[in-house]
């Protein structure tokens, strides 16, 4: 029975967010936000000219190092550009399922969550660029998705506030909104860690 008891408090026991954790979240976000800002300079959506020859200030400066840096100056092709921004999705969610497995334990830990939560942008990035501008085919997928019914139970309430993160960060890469969907994600895991390493909550449990 205490052999039980035991392995019971292991398996539910509370895990420990180290210092070399967070120093790998601040590299990965430094590390991404450097590949997205080239993403987006090699295959921009609409390009614009700068004015002027030379870069007076800061956003003029950037606007040029864009226009040199493009690959397609012409503006990149649908299917180029949905790539881009499904990747850019893909980035930005996979520090919310890192979240999501530093923070669990082993008896709340729900697997399909993770593939759900990294998955799910994509293929709303896919689906808003291509019902972006089109009002009839928004209409129509959401006939679609009424027809269809998903049901799936989770373990905790707090899961849900992944699947809702995951959406936002889909929604913004759809629609272009790359710094949208960066500064999501960091608020999302940085609160998130934040409150899981306070204990927020914590001394109402008995």
């Amino acid at each position: 029975m205490a052999k039980k008891t035991g392995l019971t408090r292991l398996l539910a026991g509370p895990r420990r967010l180290g210092r070399l954790s967070v120093v790998r979240i601040t590299t990965y976000y430094l590390v991404a936000g450097l590949v997205l800002v080239l993403l987006t300079s090699l295959f921009p959506q609409n390009p614009v000219a700068p004015a002027g020859a030379a870069p007076t200030g800061m956003k003029e400066g950037v606007e040029w190092l864009r226009w040199k840096l493009a690959m397609l100056p012409a503006g990149a092709p649908r299917a180029v550009d949905a790539c881009v921004q499904m990747a850019a999705a893909l980035i930005l969610v996979l520090p919310l399922a890192f979240t999501y497995v530093r923070t669990r334990t082993r008896l709340k830990y729900d697997r399909s969550l993770i593939q759900t939560v990294v998955m799910l942008p994509i293929v709303i990035t896919a689906i808003l660029v291509v019902v972006q501008d089109s009002l009839a085919l928004a209409f129509s997928l959401a006939g679609i998705v009424a027809a269809v019914r998903f049901r799936n139970t989770l373990r905790e309430a707090g899961d849900a506030v992944y699947i809702f993160g995951s959406i936002g960060i889909g929604f913004a890469a759809g629609i272009h909104a790359i710094d949208v969907a960066a500064a999501l994600s960091l608020c999302f895991v940085a609160l998130e860690l934040t409150l899981w390493k306070i204990n927020l909550g914590d001394e109402f449990d008995d």
